[in-house]
């Protein structure tokens, strides 16, 4: 069965984001929004009977979550006939991780009616600082019937500070001991230049020069950097409803809502 909902606001479709479709109060899978604002999932999770299917948009940066009236529907059992699909199921179907832990799953996918057949896993509606890692990042479904499981790791994140090693010292320059060595010299051959000729502002004024420039070298020695904070963000505490896709190259793909707790 294929569900359809369309998410507007005001009279403007809502091109971008998720919905999640519900029998009741049970998640029957997810899909994302076109760019006409229309979310299409197929389906074969609904129980035999009479279901009340409703839909309801993930909140994002734009937009404010809602949630569609329930319609009753008949589902009636499926005939041999029935054209090829898969189901996705995870095992734990929840996770309770603390803050900077990782936790682990087992995603099941259930071919049926001969389905063939490559679906490329992604996850949506992580929380922030939040990372899912597949053990593989696609899955192929050959038209046995036989059933594929695959391994989920979500990774969780806390504040560090790393401190960036420190600049090393400047190398001592091969200068400066010449410069020490010639400095007093220097300065005695001014002062004796003094007694015999030229002017004394200007000789004055030569040593003043030749100080500062010793002392330049001197700091470029003796100088050196400190270190740099780099942080990396926390993620939140709270429960959020993670959306496991499995999209085949053409048509609709399934979806798993897993609920994901983050503790301290």
């Amino acid at each position: 069965m294929t569900l359809t909902a369309t998410v507007m606001a005001g009279a403007t479709p809502v091109g971008s984001g998720l919905v999640i479709f519900y029998s009741g109060a049970t998640s029957v899978g997810a899909a994302p929004l076109n760019a006409s604002g229309v979310a299409t999932l197929a389906t074969t999770l609904l129980p035999v009977g009479s279901d009340n299917i409703s839909a309801s948009f993930v909140a994002s940066d734009d937009d404010a979550a809602s949630t569609s009236s329930a319609v009753s529907i008949t589902v009636s059992a499926a005939s041999p006939g029935a054209p090829a699909s898969y189901t996705v199921t995870a095992s734990p179907a929840s996770l309770t991780i603390a803050r900077g832990q990782t936790g682990t799953t087992t995603l099941t996918f259930t071919p049926a009616g001969g389905y063939t057949g490559t679906l490329t896993l992604s996850c949506g509606n992580l929380p922030a600082y939040v990372t899912c890692t597949f053990a593989q990042n696609s899955v192929k479904l050959t038209g046995n019937n036989q059933p594929v499981q695959v391994g989920l790791t979500i990774e969780t994140n806390v504040q560090q500070a790393q401190l960036a090693a420190p600049p090393m010292p400047t190398p001592l320059s091969p200068a400066l001991p010449a410069m020490a060595f010639w400095l007093p010299g220097g300065m005695a051959g001014l002062a004796i230049g003094r007694k015999r000729k030229g002017s004394p502002r200007r000789q004055w004024l030569q040593l003043c020069l030749l100080l500062a420039a010793t002392g330049a070298v001197a700091a470029g020695v003796m100088g050196c950097g400190g270190g740099s904070s780099v942080s990396h963000g926390t993620t939140p505490v709270g429960t959020s409803n993670v959306i496991i896709l499995a999209a085949p190259i053409s048509g609709n793909g399934q979806s798993l809502i897993m609920s994901v707790t983050i503790t301290q």
